[in-house]
């Protein structure tokens, strides 16, 4: 198993953030985790921490969904204003 700090490294990428196959790695190994302590916790917290662990990654695949939108909504706005348009021209008070 990887020390905590490189998995937090590959975890996050500078660029793009949290990604769906980073998520979806996230899970495998929560679910490993969860299913290798089967026999040692009851059946109600197997079932709490198997539901808790759903909720998280659902939550965090629609963040990733979210954060996506949100970045090509940003790309497309960025492209529709150019930068003439914020260029002023002095005003010529003999054109009034």
């Amino acid at each position: 198993m990887k020390p905590l700090h490189d998995r937090k490294q590959s975890a996050h990428n500078s660029e793009s953030g949290l990604t769906a196959a980073c998520v979806e790695v996230l899970f495998a190994n929560r679910k490993a985790m969860l299913r290798s302590l089967r026999g040692d916790v009851n059946i109600a917290l197997h079932d709490t921490l198997s539901k808790k662990i759903e909720y998280e990654y659902a939550y965090l695949l629609q963040g990733v969904a979210d954060r996506a939108q949100a970045l090509e909504t940003e790309k497309s706005l960025r492209a529709v204003l150019r930068p003439e348009y914020f260029i002023q021209k002095k005003l010529d008070l003999n054109t009034l």
